[in-house]
C-alpha cells in the first residue's frame, strides 16, 4: 500500500522550490529506449590432432580449417545486467518485467536508483544466476561492456581499405593500389592479414547506466559513438551526458574461457575468447556533487557450456575420407575476476551498503549471494531490504567422456524480499534442468529431451543423425516467474507462450488477484508482425570447408575434398548482429469486473523510419529501428463490440544526409568479415600453385540521430455510431549534431499555427556558453519562445553566470511584447538584447551546494535556506534578503546564521525536529542585527526548562519558563548591535530572526523520510510523526493534540 498524504498548505513551498530549482540548472535525467544485444565472445578454435591420422590417399594436414564458433564469456552479474543494456522491456518484446525499488539517491540534476529487476524470455539451460537469483539483477550503477570478436581490439582493429567495390580476393589477378603496405592485390592483402592474425571486426560494446542504455561503435580514436546517436560523449573510460554529468568507468572486470579439448598446434590464428566489463566507479554532476561506487573482488571459474564438434566428408569418391578421431566433446570453463558492488556513497551523506551471505553459493563456488541492502543517511539507518534465496535443483544427466561438476545441478533463485514489514514473495515454474543439459532447442532453452549429442540432425550437406532441437513451450517455461505476492496480500500471475520460430517465451496472460483470491483484472496478449534477427536452424550448426591435395600416385591431378564441420554451437558465418525478437503489433485485452477494453500497440519496423538508409546502401544493425511506439489505439467495449476512443501516433526520422561519409551529423564505418575456406598450396615440383579461397562479406556500423518528427492524437466520439473525432498534430525538428529539440509546431482547430522554439548553450558565442558546450552541457534550454503564425508572443529566458565550477542562472526574463512580433534569436548571449523582455527574477544568490538561496522576484526579496548538506529546504521567507534572516532548529551542524558554542542534544518531545539547544555556562547564542525603529526585526523561539523553573533572556528581556510545556517567546528589536540569547535551566528550539515585515515559514526534516515539522509565520507548529517503517502516522499541533492519524494494514506473510 502506498499512502500519499495531501498537506498542500505545508508542502506548497517545497513544490515552489522545485520550480525554482531550474534557476540552478539542475539537470533532469534523459530517458531513452533501450535495446537488446546478445553479444557473444569467442573461444580458441577446435584443435585437430594430425599425428594419428595418416591416411593412404588423403591426409588432414595443417591445411585443415577448423570451425568458427561463438560462446559468451562474462560474469553472471555482468551478463544479467547486460539484459537491461539494450532490451526494451515493454510490450514490443513480449517480455515480462518486474522492478522492486529499494531506494533512490536524489541529488540536484541526478537520480541514482537502486532496485531489483526481473526480466526473462525463458531461462536458458546454460544460464548462470546472478548474485540475486536466476532472471534477476541488482540494478545499481552501471557498466560499459566489451565482448571480444575474434581477438581483443586493444583500442584498434584493421579498418577496411578504401575501395570495397573493387575487392575481389578470390580473383588473384585483380589489382588495387589503395591497400595498405604497398601495391597489393586484394588476394595478397586479405591472405597476409589473415595469416598475420589481423582482426578486421570491431568488438561489440554496450552500455547501461542510470536510465541510459544502448550499443556503441568503436571509432578507433579512443571515442565510442552510441547508435542510434545520442548526445552522450564516450571517451576512454568516461562518459559525459548532455547535461554535463560525468560518469567514470574504471573498475575493470575481466573474464576468459578455456576448455579441455585437445589443442594440437593447428596452424592459423586462434580465436581468443574474452570480455571486459568496466563498472561505474564515480559520478561527478554538473552541480559538482559526487557519487562513488565501491566494489569487492571475487575470483572463480565455472563450467560454462559443452563444446562439441564433428568432421564429416562431403565429397564422395576415392581419397576423400576422414576419421572420427577428429570428433571432440569437452566442457568450456569461464574464468572470472569479478567485481561486486559493495557500497554507494554521496558527498551529501547518502550511504547504501550491499551485504552478502557468509558462505559461498552452491551453484557458483567462489561467489556469494546478495543478502541485504542497507540504506543510511549521515550514519543513521533509514531502510533495510532483506533477500531470501534458495536454489533450483536437478539431477545431472551423465554423458560419456564428460566429467560434470556437481554445482551445475543448482541455480540460485530469489524467493522473497522483505523491506521492513513489506514482504514480496516470488514463485516459479518447477522443473528447470541442470545446467549443461543436452536437451536444448536451437536457442539454448530446455526442450525436455535428453539426447546423446547436441549437434542437430542434418540432411544436408551430410546426413547426420543428431539431436532434435525443436522447442517445447512447457519445458521452455520451466524456471520462469509465475506469481508475485505483494505486501497487501494481492498477487499477480504470469502465463507464457513460445515465440514462434525464434525460441524463448512471450507473455500470454496476466491475472491480478485481491488478497482474498478473487480475480480483479485479467489481461490477454496477442502478437503480430514479428521482426526477427538471428533465426537459427540446422543450417546454423555446420560450416563447409575445402582441402586440396595432390598425392604422388595421382600426379599431376589434384584431389579436392569438401568437408563439413558440425557443432553444437551456432556458427552461422553471416549472423553478425545479436538475436532480436520484436513485434510490430501487440494487443492487450483487459477484463476488470464487468468492464472490458483493449489497447492495440503498434511499434516501428525499419520500414517505418523516414530517411533511413536503404539496406542495399548500408548493411547495419536494423534492430535499433524497431520497437519504438508507433501508434497506440485505445478501445472500449459496448455490448459485444469494441470501439475506438483514442489514438496516438508518432512518425520517426533518421537524420541521414544521404552519403556514406562520417561527419558531425553521422558516423559510418564499413567492416569486413572474412574467413579462410581453403588454404593456399604452394607450387612444388609435384604440385601446381593453388590459391587460397575466402568467404567474406561487408557490413556497416552506422550512427545518426533517430527522433520523432510528428505526433498525432485523435479523440473519437463516445457514441460508437458517431464516427467524428477531434485531432491535434504537432511537428518536431531537432539538431542532428547535438540531439536537441529545436522547434515544435502544432495547429489548432481554427487553423492557427503555433510553435515553440528553443535555444541552447552551443548556439551562443560568448565564453561562458562556449565553456558549457565544451563540457557537453548542450541539452539545457536557455531560451524558449512561443510563436503564433510566425510572430513571437511569449517566452522565458535564463542567462547563465559562472560561479566556481558551476554554471548558474543569473536571473529569469519573461518575453512580454505588446502584441505578437517578428523575433530574431540572439547569437552572442541570451540577454544580448532585452527589448520586450521583463526581468522577473534578479539578484540571484547561491550557497556552497549550488542551491538558490536568495533572489528578487518582481521586486520582492525572497530567501530559501537549506540544511542537511544542502539537500533539504528549511526556510522560506519573502520581503527580505539572505543577510537579514537567520534560522536553526539545531538538527544539523549548520548553524543557519547564528553563533554558538554549545552542543545541541536529542529530545523525544522537541518542539520541532528531534534536537534542542541546552543552555549551560558560556553557551549563549549571538547574532549581529541591523535593526532600527524604521526597520524592526523579530526574534522568536520555543523554550522549556529541564525541570522546575527556568528563564531565558533575549534582547535583554527575561522570560520565566517551566518544564511542563513548551512556551513560545518572541521579541521585537529596534536597535542595531549584537543580539544575545541566554538561559538558565533552559533549552530552546526553532530559533528564528527576520525583519518584522517579512513573512517566514520554517521546516524540519527526518532526512530521507519526510517533513517532521512546519512552523508558520505566527509561530504555530504542526508536527509529523512516522512509524517504524518511515510512513506518516500522526500529525500533531503545537499543544500535542492529534490532528490526523493513519493506519497501514498488510496481509500477514510468512516469517522469514
Amino acid at each position: 500500500m502506498d499512502l500519499q498524504t495531501k498537506t498542500s498548505s505545508h508542502l506548497s513551498f517545497l513544490l515552489a522550490s522545485m520550480v525554482l530549482v531550474n534557476l540552478a540548472l539542475f539537470l533532469m535525467p534523459n530517458k531513452s529506449h533501450s535495446r537488446q544485444s546478445d553479444v557473444d565472445s569467442k573461444l580458441p578454435p577446435i584443435g585437430v590432432d594430425t599425428t594419428n591420422l595418416q591416411m593412404q590417399s588423403f591426409n588432414f594436414n595443417s591445411n585443415l580449417i577448423p570451425l568458427d564458433y561463438n560462446l559468451k564469456v562474462q560474469s553472471p552479474q555482468a551478463a544479467a545486467l547486460a539484459k537491461f543494456s539494450d532490451s526494451p522491456i515493454d510490450h514490443t518484446s513480449g517480455t515480462v518485467s518486474l522492478s522492486i525499488p529499494i531506494y533512490e539517491i536524489s541529488l540536484p540534476g541526478l537520480t541514482v536508483p537502486v532496485r531489483l529487476d526481473y526480466s526473462a524470455s525463458g531461462i536458458k539451460v546454460d544460464e548462470v544466476a546472478s548474485n540475486v537469483g536466476i532472471g534477476w539483477v541488482l540494478n545499481a550503477g552501471g557498466m560499459i561492456s566489451r565482448s571480444t570478436v575474434n581477438r581483443p581490439d586493444m583500442g584498434s582493429f584493421r579498418a577496411f581499405p578504401d575501395n570495397p567495390s573493387t575487392f575481389f580476393p578470390n580473383n588473384v589477378f585483380t589489382f588495387d593500389d589503395a591497400y595498405p603496405g604497398g601495391n597489393q592485390t586484394p588476394y595478397e592483402w586479405l591472405k597476409l592479414n589473415l595469416e598475420g592474425c589481423i582482426d578486421f571486426e570491431p568488438d561489440f560494446y554496450s552500455f547501461s547506466f542510470l536510465g541510459k542504455s544502448g550499443k556503441l561503435m568503436d571509432f578507433q580514436s579512443g571515442n565510442f559513438i552510441p547508435y542510434p546517436y545520442q548526445r552522450t560523449v564516450f571517451t576512454g573510460n568516461t562518459a559525459k551526458d548532455e547535461f554535463g554529468n560525468i560518469y567514470i568507468f574504471d573498475v575493470v572486470e575481466g573474464s576468459n574461457s578455456t576448455n579441455n579439448c585437445p589443442q594440437p598446434g593447428l596452424t592459423g590464428c586462434p580465436i581468443v575468447g574474452g570480455s571486459e566489463t568496466r563498472f561505474l566507479s564515480r559520478i561527478v554532476t554538473a552541480n559538482r556533487d559526487t557519487v562513488n561506487f565501491e566494489y569487492l573482488n571475487e575470483s572463480y571459474n565455472y563450467a560454462h557450456s559443452v563444446v562439441e564438434s564433428r568432421y564429416r566428408t562431403i565429397t564422395t569418391g576415392q581419397g576423400c575420407t576422414t576419421s572420427e578421431q577428429l570428433d571432440e566433446m569437452c566442457i568450456a570453463y569461464n574464468n572470472v575476476n569479478a567485481k561486486v558492488l559493495s557500497k554507494i556513497t554521496s558527498n551529501r551523506g547518502h550511504e547504501i551498503s550491499f551485504k552478502f551471505k557468509q558462505s559461498n553459493r552452491t551453484d557458483l563456488a567462489g561467489s556469494k549471494a546478495l543478502d541485504s541492502v542497507l540504506v543510511k543517511y549521515e550514519g543513521v539507518t533509514i531502510k533495510k531490504a532483506k533477500l531470501h534465496t534458495g536454489y533450483f535443483s536437478a539431477g545431472i544427466s551423465s554423458k560419456f567422456g564428460l566429467n560434470f561438476p556437481a554445482e551445475i545441478g543448482y541455480r540460485l533463485k530469489l524467493d522473497s524480499v522483505r523491506m521492513d514489514d513489506e514482504l514480496y514473495v516470488f514463485q516459479y515454474n518447477p522443473g528447470l534442468p541442470a545446467r549443461l543439459h543436452f536437451g536444448q532447442d536451437f536457442y539454448g532453452y530446455f526442450n525436455g529431451l535428453d539426447p546423446a549429442t547436441m549437434i542437430p540432425t542434418l540432411s544436408t550437406p551430410v546426413v547426420y543423425s543428431g539431436a532434435n532441437r525443436s522447442s517445447s513451450e512447457s519445458h521452455t517455461a520451466m524456471g520462469m516467474l509465475n506469481r508475485v505476492i505483494y505486501p497487501t496480500g494481492g498477487s499477480t500471475t504470469f502465463a507464457y507462450e513460445l515465440n514462434p520460430g525464434m525460441g524463448g517465451l512471450r507473455l500470454k496472460e496476466v491475472n491480478m488477484y485481491t488478497d482474498t483470491g478473487i480475480l480483479a483484472i485479467n489481461k490477454l496478449y496477442s502478437y503480430a508482425g514479428a521482426f526477427q534477427i538471428g533465426m537459427l536452424g540446422s543450417h546454423s550448426f555446420y560450416q563447409t570447408k575445402t582441402q586440396r591435395q595432390s598425392p604422388i600416385d595421382q600426379w599431376p591431378f589434384s584431389l579436392v575434398c569438401d568437408y563439413a564441420v558440425l557443432s553444437n554451437q551456432a556458427s552461422d558465418f553471416y549472423s553478425v548482429w545479436p538475436r532480436t525478437v520484436r513485434y510490430s503489433q501487440v494487443t492487450e485485452t483487459v477484463q476488470q469486473g464487468d468492464t472490458s477494453g483493449k489497447t492495440v500497440y503498434h511499434f516501428t519496423s525499419p520500414q517505418n523510419i523516414q530517411d533511413r538508409p536503404s539496406d542495399f546502401t548500408v548493411q547495419a544493425d536494423n534492430s535499433v529501428y524497431t520497437g519504438l511506439p508507433l501508434k497506440t489505439e485505445y478501445y472500449a467495449k459496448t455490448g459485444s463490440a469494441f470501439h475506438i476512443i483514442n489514438l496516438d501516433s508518432t512518425v520517426y526520422k533518421v537524420y541521414y544526409d544521404g552519403t556514406l561519409n562520417s561527419n558531425s551529423q553521422q558516423r559510418f564505418t564499413k567492416v569486413l568479415k572474412a574467413t579462410l575456406r581453403e588454404s593456399e598450396i604452394e607450387e612444388t615440383m609435384f604440385n601446381p600453385f593453388y590459391p587460397a579461397r575466402f568467404d567474406y562479406f561487408f557490413y556497416d556500423y552506422f550512427s545518426a540521430l533517430l527522433a520523432p518528427i510528428k505526433k498525432i492524437s485523435k479523440t473519437f466520439h463516445p457514441d460508437p455510431s458517431n464516427n467524428t473525432f477531434t485531432s491535434t498534430l504537432s511537428e518536431l525538428s531537432h539538431d542532428p549534431v547535438y540531439a536537441t529539440l529545436l522547434e515544435e509546431t502544432f495547429q489548432d482547430v481554427d487553423g492557427k499555427v503555433y510553435s515553440r522554439k528553443f535555444r541552447y548553450p552551443y548556439q551562443f558565442s560568448s565564453s561562458v556558453y562556449q565553456e558549457m558546450t565544451s563540457n557537453n552541457m548542450v541539452g539545457i534550454p536557455l531560451m524558449q519562445l512561443d510563436f503564433l503564425d510566425g510572430n513571437a508572443f511569449s517566452g522565458v529566458m535564463k542567462p547563465v553566470m559562472k560561479s566556481g565550477e558551476r554554471y548558474l542562472a543569473s536571473g529569469i526574463f519573461m518575453f512580454e511584447p505588446a502584441s505578437p512580433l517578428a523575433y530574431t534569436f540572439p547569437t552572442i548571449s541570451p540577454n544580448q538584447s532585452l527589448a520586450n523582455w521583463r526581468q522577473q527574477v534578479s539578484d540571484t544568490q547561491y550557497d556552497g551546494y549550488g542551491n538558490l538561496t536568495g533572489f528578487s522576484e518582481n521586486g520582492v526579496g525572497k530567501v530559501i535556506r537549506y540544511d542537511h548538506k544542502g539537500l533539504l529546504p528549511v526556510l522560506e521567507a519573502t520581503n527580505t534578503t539572505t543577510a537579514d534572516v537567520a534560522y536553526t532548529s539545531f538538527e544539523t551542524n549548520e548553524k543557519g546564521g547564528w553563533t554558538y558554542s554549545g552542543t545541541p542534544t536529542n529530545l523525544n518531545d522537541a518542539m520541532t525536529g528531534s534536537r534542542v539547544y541546552p543552555f549551560t555556562a558560556g553557551t549563549n547564542i549571538t547574532r549581529s542585527v541591523s535593526a532600527s525603529s524604521a526597520t524592526p526585526f523579530v526574534v522568536s523561539f520555543w523554550a522549556k526548562s529541564f525541570s522546575g523553573a527556568g528563564t531565558v533572556t533575549a534582547n535583554g528581556t527575561t522570560t520565566a519558563i517551566n518544564s511542563s510545556s513548551w512556551q513560545f517567546v518572541t521579541r521585537t528589536i529596534t536597535t542595531s548591535g549584537t543580539l544575545t540569547i541566554s538561559g538558565s535551566n533552559a533549552m530552546i528550539d526553532d530559533l528564528r530572526l527576520h525583519p518584522l515585515n517579512a513573512q517566514i515559514k520554517t521546516y524540519t526534516h527526518r532526512p530521507l523520510v519526510g517533513i517532521s515539522s512546519v512552523t508558520e509565520a505566527d509561530g504555530t507548529v504542526q508536527r509529523f510523526q512516522y512509524d517504524a517503517n518511515r510512513r506518516l502516522w500522526r500529525i500533531f499541533d503545537d499543544k500535542g493534540n492529534i490532528l490526523s492519524q493513519y493506519e497501514y494494514r498488510y496481509k500477514s506473510g510468512p516469517l522469514l
